[in-house]
């Protein structure tokens, strides 16, 4: 006896998802495209399935209105009512959709107006006393005990380094 192997997905799903919403194009979009993939040869449907159901659940979305006129005008069996030629066109509508969005944000910025800098602030816990530029914070005594062990061990060693290189040449 031969056990078929099932897959995850199925066009069933492909077919369920919802109508998108105005703003719901692009989640469509993923989704149909984490679906596609997965669907065995022997599941994906037929071209003209595909057509009619792209057609079908996108013909009344805003962006889409380019793409299902095209459809409308073509004779049925042509390539512009393929199912090849509508889905680079979900993704020009999705592409247009966000240049219109990076534009109206250019705008409203431009209306705006440049902004007012904040002046630079002073490093946290730096005393500015109208004497240039602000100092340092102090730091703790061992922090500062620390600190200069370390830089006088570097300098050990790089006197040590140049001492062995000098007699070296």
């Amino acid at each position: 006896m031969m056990m078929r192997k099932h897959a995850i997905t199925s066009s069933l799903e492909l077919f369920q998802l919802p109508v998108p919403q105005d703003s719901a194009l692009k989640q469509w979009r993923d989704k149909s495209v984490y679906i596609l993939p997965q669907l065995q040869s022997h599941q994906k449907p037929n071209e003209e399935l595909m057509s009619q159901w792209i057609y079908n659940t996108l013909k009344r979305h805003p962006l889409m209105r380019r793409v299902m006129d095209r459809y409308l005008d073509s004779q049925l069996g042509s390539y512009e009512t393929s199912f090849d030629a509508m889905w680079p066109g979900v993704e020009r509508a999705l592409l247009e959709a966000q240049y219109d969005a990076n534009a109206q944000s250019i705008r409203d910025d431009l209306k705006r107006g440049p902004q007012q800098l904040k002046k630079a602030t002073a490093l946290p816990g730096a005393k500015d006393k109208g004497k240039g530029v602000a100092k340092l914070p102090r730091l703790p005594r061992k922090a500062k005990a620390r600190r200069t062990a370390r830089l006088r061990k570097q300098t050990q060693q790089q006197a040590v380094v140049n001492r062995s290189t000098t007699h070296s040449r």
